[in-house]
């Protein structure tokens, strides 16, 4: 079977060629799919328990793409305010 790491990072890949063109709260459940896909596709393949692969793949993926997702999430807000103008701290003399 495929190492893991491979597959997501092969998820990963092929979602970023989709990630413009798609919702944003729909891409992380796109590569969590693929990598599952994948790990299944490979199980099969090498003759493995695809249970064991869809959980193995499951996890791995769910916890990569969530810290993905939260340092996308923390980069886009970091010194924003929500209508998007730079904060600054006043200066008052």
């Amino acid at each position: 079977m495929i190492e893991l790491a491979y597959i997501i990072g092969l998820a990963m890949a092929i979602v970023n060629i989709f990630k413009g063109r798609l919702p944003a709260n729909v891409v992380p459940l796109l590569a969590v799919g693929i990598a599952i896909t994948l790990n299944v596709g490979s199980a099969f393949l090498f003759g493995a328990d695809p249970l064991t692969a869809f959980r193995e793949a499951f996890v791995g993926a769910g916890i990569v793409v969530g810290l993905f997702a939260s340092n996308d999430s923390k980069s886009n807000r970091a010194g924003t305010t929500a209508n998007s103008e730079p904060t600054s701290p006043e200066i008052t003399d």
